[in-house]
């Protein structure tokens, strides 16, 4: 049924009608001239090309040294475009040809607007509030990303760096999140949905862990090991306090403030696993599906941040068991990266493009991300080795003095040493 109603509603879309009523007919008197979309892309872009090709040959060739300097002095062969877009005559064509094309482009963002606007009728049901929050995110992100040229071409890297460098970064990040979601706008904008459904192979940990009774004992395992988890919180973040005075000076600043961030990072994705098994896909998708997105970036943020702590509390200190505990660490940090970088590419293919087999890979690299942070977190048992977690009464130097007895422990809590 959803199949034949998306083939009637483009049927009448090509018509002229949308759901059986007539298109509004818009005439246009008195026009001043007739451009086709064509020879209007083409003028959006030869303008800032060909200065550009211009710019790179009269820099490259006339002012080799000039456009090739760096800030530390190593030798360069490339000339950024910065640089020969930041020299004079070639910074006054390039900021005329950015000039040229800042209006066309600008007016782009709009019609892409009003022509995803337009084709609403054509996206499927379930995708359609996505799809209007992501038409209005896909205009200013374009509008955003012209501006930023604009103002990238008249604010130099000469005349004045941080600016230039500052409103290169985001003109980079909104160009690239506009890509994105104008080809998922279009993609679905021009495709007929179906109800067609995929066959899956390995159930995700969601599933698996969703039903019942298994989401009893998850929950049961996850509840008992949440407690000894969050523990080690406290004590990674006592180790590397007590062993600043191993990191080298100059970074001893970035160690007290990764200290506290990596506390916070562990802290995150303790909880979110613990939100995540007693909050399951079933009782409320949108809040596990969220939950699960925050567990994963805390996750690998802490993998990292933990594994830089690492490095930099033992260099010069190193034991063996501190190697291979290093060594385990960021094997198991690329192993997760890459599962996660596989765990995104397919679910964009299972949803997005519901391709057969997407959603069994996206399991796969579950599972791998899975059992990668339980075996890093694994490694704590080497970083903790030769202590023990005891429980209680603490005796105060007072009492003990009081009974002849005064004892030294030091930093590892390894030895005591008593005298009378």
């Amino acid at each position: 049924m959803a199949n034949c109603d998306a083939e009637l509603k483009m049927k009448s879309a090509q018509n002229g009608t949308v759901d059986g009523q007539p298109k509004k007919q818009v005439q246009v008197n008195n026009v001043i001239f007739n451009l086709d979309m064509w020879t209007y892309a083409i003028l959006c872009t030869i303008f800032p090309a060909s200065s550009l090709i211009i710019c790179f040959l009269t820099g490259f060739f006339f002012r080799f040294d000039e456009v090739n300097a760096t800030m530390c002095g190593v030798q360069n062969y490339i000339p950024s475009i910065s640089a020969v877009t930041g020299i004079t005559p070639q910074t006054y064509l390039w900021r005329t040809s950015i000039g040229l094309q800042a209006a066309p482009r600008l007016s782009v963002c709009f019609f892409y607007y009003n022509q995803y606007r337009n084709k609403m009728h054509q996206v499927a049901p379930h995708r359609l509030a996505w799809f209007q929050i992501l038409v209005r995110l896909n205009f200013w992100l374009n509008f955003i990303e012209n501006c930023c040229l604009i103002l990238v071409a008249f604010i130099t890297n000469r005349e004045n760096y941080p600016a230039h460098e500052k409103i290169f970064i985001v003109f980079m990040v909104s160009s690239l999140c506009y890509m994105l979601t104008n080809t998922i706008l279009f993609k679905w904008s021009r495709e007929g949905y179906s109800t067609e459904v995929v066959q899956n192979y390995i159930p995700s940990i969601s599933a698996v862990t969703g039903i019942t009774p298994q989401t009893y004992l998850w929950r049961t395992s996850i509840g008992l090991q949440a407690a000894p988890r969050l523990s080690v919180c406290f004590f990674y973040y006592n180790q590397y306090r007590n062993k600043m005075h191993q990191v080298a000076p100059h970074r001893l600043a970035w160690f007290q403030i990764l200290v506290r961030l990596n506390f916070w990072l562990n802290f995150i994705e303790n909880c979110c696993l613990i939100l995540v098994a007693f909050i399951t896909n079933r009782e409320n998708y949108p809040a596990h599906e969220k939950i699960f997105i925050v567990f994963m970036v805390s996750s690998l943020c802490y993998m990292l941040t933990n594994t830089i702590l690492f490095k930099w509390s033992r260099e010069g200190y190193s034991t063996e068991v501190d190697k291979k505990s290093y060594r385990w660490k960021k094997a198991m940090f690329v192993l997760s990266m890459v599962a996660t970088a596989g765990l995104i590419f397919f679910f964009i293919q299972h949803r997005l493009y519901c391709t057969h087999g997407a959603f069994s890979w996206f399991s796969f690299c579950e599972y791998f991300i899975a059992y990668g942070n339980m075996a890093y977190h694994f490694t704590g048992y080497l970083d903790f080795k030769g202590l023990s977690v005891v429980c209680g009464n603490i005796t105060s130097d007072e009492s003990a003095t009081s009974n002849g007895t005064t004892e030294h422990v030091n930093n590892n809590g390894r030895q005591k040493a008593k005298s009378h």
